[in-house]
């Protein structure tokens, strides 16, 4: 699926669950879902249609549910013994996110007021470019492992 028309796209802050995210693993699809909704409390509060007074509690649920899933992740990729190299470029990938969204944290803790649309626009277009490249990616790695 090309990158550039992502649900993120047109009407942002919007981000649903969509089909078209499933990565075909069961335990990651769930995961994501739980993060797509994640994101949209964010994009909710972006939008005016929830309290700024939320933004703080929301980042930090999400920092914890993402290390929880990157946790996951990293843990599939050592049990299937996945190719050192798409692991060093999927936990930087992580490293990336989480850097972000501890700014995000951080700046939410201070004045939830100055955290800025354009670090709440990366984290959602990051998660959906994650999931479908990336993360789609490992799926595969995952598959072949077990065939061998």
């Amino acid at each position: 699926m090309p990158v550039e028309k992502l649900p993120t796209d047109g009407d942002w802050p919007s981000l649903r669950w969509d089909t078209r995210f499933a990565t075909g693993h069961p335990g990651i699809d769930t995961e994501h879902q739980r993060l797509v909704r994640l994101l949209e409390k964010l994009c909710e509060i972006e939008r005016g249609t929830a309290a700024i007074e939320r933004l703080p509690r929301v980042l930090v649920e999400l920092q914890r549910y993402t290390r929880y899933h990157f946790a996951h992740e990293a843990q599939l990729m050592a049990e299937h013994a996945i190719p050192a190299a798409h692991v060093q470029s999927h936990l930087a990938a992580h490293a990336l996110f989480i850097d972000h969204l501890a700014e995000a944290t951080r700046q939410s803790a201070r004045d939830a007021h100055a955290v800025s649309g354009d670090l709440l626009r990366f984290l959602g277009r990051w998660l959906v470019a994650h999931i479908l490249d990336t993360d789609r990616a490992l799926v595969r790695e995952l598959r072949h492992a077990r065939k061998r």
